[in-house]
């Protein structure tokens, strides 16, 4: 079977946005160097986690999206490869 490179960076890229997310999130709700945001400054560090996370997320679903695709392909070219060959496939019969 073809694994797809793209699958998997974008895998990697939605794993290092979650990780970025989480630490920006920390660092600007915490930090004080914001202390003059007061309550805001929670908030904004809260928002930043849960957008990089959805953002994240969203990569996750898009590389399943062209895995799944991709496998679609990879089963539609050993049909064609096969039928070109004159090479047919058994089916079992139901009893």
């Amino acid at each position: 079977m073809k694994q797809n490179r793209i699958v998997s960076l974008l895998f990697i890229f939605g794993a290092i946005v979650i990780a970025v997310g989480i630490v920006a999130g920390i660092y600007f709700g915490t930090s004080e160097y914001f202390i003059e945001l007061e309550s805001l400054q929670e908030i904004i560090g809260l928002m930043i986690f849960i957008n990089c996370l959805g953002i994240g997320i969203f990569f996750f679903g898009f590389s399943e999206v062209i895995q799944l695709l991709q496998g679609i392909f990879n089963q539609q070219y050993v049909k064609d490869a096969c039928s070109n060959l004159g090479i047919r496939r058994e089916r079992k019969q139901r009893k």
